[in-house]
């Protein structure tokens, strides 16, 4: 019997972030962090971190329920915001799939230009080095 896997995809905003997501587990099993925000979407910067602290939360219940393939999605600009899903899936014995998008659609939450290009100039690129504990 196979281990899970959760799916962390990165990438900036209009890269296909979400739309990867879709196709690669049910929405039941996807979680990002636009998401904390509901629909209408109404973002606040000031409870961003709240918003990605709702995310892991929701993925770390997702996965210790569900025991299936999973998904989030977010920019995940630095590495370290990496971190806390790989260790819960170190934890809870998920193997993990890192997928980068780099394709440039549209952003549909209307990212600014300005913003869009301080994630671009502080995109960390994964090392192999970041994953190594999850092969224990």
């Amino acid at each position: 019997m196979r281990k899970p896997v959760l799916y962390i995809v990165r990438g900036l905003p209009g890269s296909g972030k979400t739309t990867l997501a879709t196709k690669l587990v049910p929405p039941s099993r996807h979680r990002e962090a636009d998401m904390f925000w509901g629909e209408p979407y109404k973002f606040d910067k000031d409870r961003l971190p709240e918003a990605h602290e709702w995310c892991l939360a929701q993925m770390e219940e997702l996965m210790e329920k569900r025991r299936a393939d999973c998904c989030v999605s977010n920019t995940f600009i630095r590495r370290v915001q990496m971190m806390p899903y790989l260790a819960c899936a170190a934890d809870l014995k998920y193997d993990v799939q890192v997928i980068e998008c780099h394709s440039f659609w549209k952003s549909i939450r209307g990212v600014p230009d300005d913003v869009l290009e301080a994630m671009r100039s502080g995109w960390e690129t994964l090392n192999p080095t970041d994953l190594k504990f999850l092969s224990s």
